[in-house]
């Protein structure tokens, strides 16, 4: 499109033209048969918009709620759903690796404890009833070391049992 056309379009469209201007933007007009269409479409659509506004003699009025009620349905859509949020494909992928990650972090401790612990816990009882109690009177023998104070009292309540 003409530069002339582009710049001067919306004055000629609100007839702020003069006769010696006009009459250019029309015979440049004519030359280009794209503006031509294009106006065409612009005058068109204005008329439109035209036939949607309200006579001056005609009063809108507004019950007193409407604003109200405009705002909470804002409001409401404004909101973001918080489980929808989590069936994005994304965030499945997501939340599927963080709970693959964790699995893999609990089995790692796990075997981990379970390698440095040395006794394992199906054998502790044997373990510990194969220790000899303290006395004859199956004294529980208190210390610093708390693996040391349960093996004793384990030891006197097996054999206080028997």
């Amino acid at each position: 499109m003409d530069r002339y056309i582009r710049e001067r379009l919306e004055e000629y469209l609100a007839g702020d033209l003069g006769g010696h201007e006009r009459a250019d933007f029309e015979r440049r007009l004519a030359d280009d048969a794209r503006a031509a269409k294009l106006l065409d479409e612009l005058q068109n659509s204005a008329q439109l918009f035209d036939t949607l506004r309200l006579d001056e003699s005609e009063e809108v009025e507004l019950d007193g709620g409407f604003y109200a009620r405009v705002n909470q349905r804002i409001e409401a859509e404004r909101q973001v759903p918080f489980w929808p949020a989590f069936l994005q494909p994304a965030m499945v992928r997501k939340l599927a690796f963080g709970t693959l990650m964790w699995l893999f972090a609990l089995g790692a401790v796990t075997f981990y404890s379970d390698a440095a612990g040395g006794v394992r816990e199906q054998h502790l009882a044997n373990h510990i009833l194969a220790e000899q109690p303290p006395s004859e009177d199956y004294w529980v023998r208190m210390g610093s070391d708390l693996e040391s104070n349960r093996r004793s009292m384990f030891a006197v309540m097996m054999a206080s049992g028997e």
